[in-house]
């Protein structure tokens, strides 16, 4: 059976919902103050913290002076990137005389054949007209790949024959 609530009770919560209501109320209001704790120091002033250096001690402000003079999410944050040194004419690597190259597998995209080539420190898929160990992709189809290179040829099998 279900006892209906006192006068008390409802007084009481009623008094709880306004006391969490009025604390609510003063967490929004009450202002945040984002101020910087020292004034940007002017071209050709001394700030306070060099004073405090030459006289030996060190302070907050002294510690913090270089994350005050440069805001961490403004975009001059960083010096400008050096320039990019100037590419030099790209050279074919040199075709290794001992190849180690196994091919995985192979697929049909809508751009052409691709296959998949191993080498003891990678796996790449390349289509005709790639490279990859030193060695020009010429030809793929189903089941194997012709690579050409320095005068070579080369054809590697899906299923090689053992």
């Amino acid at each position: 059976m279900i006892r209906p609530v006192g006068q008390h009770a409802t007084v009481g919560f009623a008094a709880l919902v306004a006391c969490l209501g009025a604390a609510a109320w003063w967490v929004v209001s009450t202002p945040i103050d984002v101020t910087p704790l020292s004034p940007p120091v002017a071209a050709g002033t001394r700030p306070a913290a060099d004073t405090a250096r030459s006289s030996g001690r060190t302070t907050a402000a002294d510690t913090l002076r270089e994350t005050v003079a440069r805001p961490l999410f403004s975009p001059e944050r960083r010096p400008p990137a050096p320039e990019p040194a100037p590419a030099a004419a790209p050279t074919a690597p040199p075709v290794p005389q001992t190849v180690d190259l196994r091919l995985v597998g192979t697929m049909r995209a809508a751009a052409g054949w691709r296959a998949l080539l191993r080498d003891p420190a990678t796996s790449d898929w390349v289509s005709v007209g790639g490279s990859i160990g030193g060695w020009r992709v010429a030809e793929i189809d189903a089941e194997r790949v012709v690579l050409e290179g320095q005068g070579r040829r080369m054809e590697l099998s899906l299923y090689p024959a053992r």
